[in-house]
């Protein structure tokens, strides 16, 4: 039987190469307009693609850029001056787009355009580093393509997303990841939103390639600038001896997997766009396929390790000592659990018909040593995972915990958990009313102050705040837990400053409030714990909300990788659908309508009259399946997190999230696009097939 499936997989491949060879007509009839042309791939790309007929719109950012792609290409190739930076500098290109394609439309948009440092551990990092990063490689391509979406809806064409194979995986700390992740999530939620246009979205996922954003004298000139302005505390950590020996390892590393045959990547776009069938996806690079997408599958210590054995360690790392449990420790803890004497009363209380079942599945287990071995190995892994999971801390009364989003939810909740057990809590509230409301209900040990994540000033007063609450024990526990769901809806009814709503709270907040407590974090060797979601592993829907998700999964990711060698852990909480309000259909309706009548006249009508009311009755239907009221789910994660003495990496609540995202998420895109197009309804102007 395996022989005949193993015969299908020759079958399975010559089928994709031949439905994936067809290529479209009249390329000389069809715009492509390129992000990021002055060098690297998008100048080869509009060269190649200048060679091929197509008639190429060029985005440079530099007047010498655009002179020299000019001298190199044919008179059909248009440039024009862009900064993707800049939402006025986004406009005026797409308005001498529309100038120049008239009623023929855009066929593809290539957004390539990005910036690769600085990227540092995450302590060396501002969160400007970050907003200057992410107005490039995120920002900047959601606005590129909401510039001229319209364009493309009328052609039913392309949308070719540049990310990176450091979209799946984090391997180092800074904005780098955080944006590549947020470009898979808009790349996902865009394709869901516009296939029933007949528009197909394409993710570029290149592996090292020898480019201007991998050029090593640029990497290493900035992390040198980076470690200049760093506080002498944090070199001290660090050691006088720790830059030098990382800049000759950075410089190994890119020689080892650095390719120069960038046509491997331009063949990848080329193909996107000029197939009738292209891929979702397209890795690019030996390393891609055989080294980081294998890991990103992989359970996330296997990864850690991998990574962390052979980078330089800061010099007060604990990673230079063993911090495994002993066998005698082991052996002490399940003896006083009694684990024994536990698994034999079960035994006991079995009735005949039960134990006669049991015996049988032993004797078909015995029969087989193979699988008897493999039970036994998977039986003491669980056995293991649960003991080591149940280990608690003690002393709660002396641990501070900072939690933000206390208003309501989950951060309220817990800060009131927290509170009777024992923690010196500081709960965050936006409001005056939800900081009053909660001292109410809690005891007076719990400290409240107001708290808005996006303004830097009030970000700077809480950490004064809890510096004078701590001292010199430093901060135990910082919750990140304030959010924001809304805007939420279709792509195409979005202008940016939607997307910058949710993002400003649920992405660059985390990221700042962390980079502002990461100090105190250090000092007591404590927690982080960052609120996810489930749609952090899966695009569901358009808006921020996804893309801020998938953003705050790989800053604690490549924050528990940078804060292992300073005992700090940090874990990731992936809830489902609860109610609360995020999730609250009321404010998610009204704000639905209201980008609804503010879509042009032609939009609405390409989604037909009825599709607002269907959208809004299919997504009550999904929420009043999926969300659940036991909100302690989630919270009983985070305590945990806080509290035990090997906490999790991630922690999924909710039984959606665990049968049905979670599996969901390790499936093909198809799959998962499938289950979005059954919750929600098709528009009008359904794509020809």
């Amino acid at each position: 039987m395996f022989l005949y499936v193993l015969g299908l997989v020759p079958l399975w491949f010559a089928y994709r190469w031949y439905k994936e060879s067809k290529r479209v007509p009249n390329r000389e009839d069809k715009y492509v307009y390129i992000t990021g042309c002055d060098t690297g791939f998008g100048n080869q790309l509009a060269r190649h693609l200048d060679k091929l007929g197509y008639r190429v719109i060029a985005g440079c950012y530099t007047e010498k850029g655009e002179d020299e792609l000019k001298k190199n290409s044919s008179d059909r190739l248009a440039s024009v001056h862009l900064d993707v930076s800049n939402s006025e500098s986004v406009r005026k290109a797409a308005t001498f787009i529309q100038t120049l394609v008239g009623q023929k439309g855009l066929w593809a948009v290539v957004n390539n355009a990005g910036v690769a440092t600085p990227s540092a551990a995450t302590d060396w990092l501002t969160i400007e580093d970050y907003k200057a990063m992410l107005a490039v490689n995120l920002f900047g391509v959601i606005d590129v393509t909401l510039s001229v979406l319209p364009l493309i809806k009328k052609t039913r064409g392309r949308v070719v997303n540049v990310a990176s194979v450091f979209g799946r995986i984090s391997p180092f700390g800074g904005p780098y990841c955080v944006s590549k992740y947020g470009v898979e999530s808009f790349s996902d939620s865009l394709r869901l939103n516009m296939a029933p246009f007949g528009i197909k979205v394409a993710c570029i996922e290149p592996g090292f390639f020898k480019t201007n954003v991998t050029d090593t004298e640029s990497t290493k000139n900035c992390l040198r600038k980076l470690w200049e302005r760093l506080p002498q505390d944090v070199k001290d950590d660090y050691g006088a001896d720790f830059l030098e020996p990382s800049l000759q390892k950075l410089d190994n590393r890119f020689k080892l997997l650095t390719d120069t045959d960038l046509m491997k990547v331009v063949g990848c776009m080329e193909h996107a766009i000029s197939a009738v069938h292209p891929r979702i996806r397209y890795s690019a690079g030996w390393d891609a396929k055989f080294i980081w997408l294998p890991l990103s599958y992989m359970p996330t210590f296997i990864s850690d390790r991998l990574f962390l054995q052979d980078a330089p360690k800061p010099k007060v790392s604990i990673l230079y000592f063993s911090t495994q449990v002993s066998t005698d420790n082991l052996t002490t803890y399940l003896l006083e659990k009694d684990m024994c004497i536990i698994f034999g009363s079960k035994w006991f209380i079995l009735g005949f018909s039960e134990v006669r079942a049991v015996a049988c599945v032993f004797q078909v287990i015995l029969a087989h040593p193979a699988l008897a071995c493999v039970l036994l190995l998977l039986t003491l892994a669980a056995v293991r995972w649960h003991i080591r999971d149940s280990y608690k801390l003690d002393g709660f009364d002396q641990k501070h915990v900072f939690i933000t989003g206390c208003d309501s939810g989950f951060g309220n909740l817990l800060a009131r958990q927290l509170d009777g057990r024992g923690f010196q809590v500081t709960a965050a509230c936006l409001t005056e009313k939800g900081a009053a409301d909660l001292a109410a209900a809690a005891s007076p040990r719990l400290k409240t102050l107001l708290l808005n994540v996006t303004d830097s000033a009030s970000i700077r007063r809480a950490v004064e705040f809890v510096s004078k609450e701590v001292g010199e024990r430093g901060l135990w526990g910082l919750v990140n837990n304030a959010g924001r769901s809304v805007p939420i809806g279709p792509v195409e009814w979005m202008q940016l400053e939607d997307f910058t709503k949710v993002l400003d709270v649920n992405l660059i907040g985390v990221i700042e409030v962390t980079l502002q407590f990461l100090p105190l974090l250090k000092k007591a060797q404590g927690r982080v714990v960052n609120v996810s979601s489930i749609l952090g592993r899966l695009s569901l829907t358009g808006g921020g909300y996804c893309l801020s998700k998938w953003g705050v999964e790989t800053f604690s990711d490549s924050l528990r990788r940078d804060m292992q060698h300073f005992g700090v852990k940090v874990s990731i909480i992936e809830p489902g659908f609860f109610k609360t309000a995020v999730t609250r259909l009321d404010l998610i309706n009204a704000d639905l309508k209201r980008l609804w009548s503010r879509l042009p006249q032609d939009v609405k009508d390409s989604y037909g009259a009825t599709y607002f009311n269907n959208y809004v009755k299919g997504q009550e239907f999904s929420m009043g399946i999926l969300c659940s009221p036991d909100i302690s789910k989630v919270t009983s994660c985070m305590e945990h997190a806080l509290t035990a003495r090997f906490p999790r990496t991630r922690y999924s609540a909710g039984w959606d999230a665990k049968l049905l995202w979670i599996p969901l998420s390790y499936l093909p895109s198809f799959v998962s696009d499938f289950v979005v197009s059954v919750l929600l309804p098709s528009p009008k102007q359904e794509r020809k097939i």
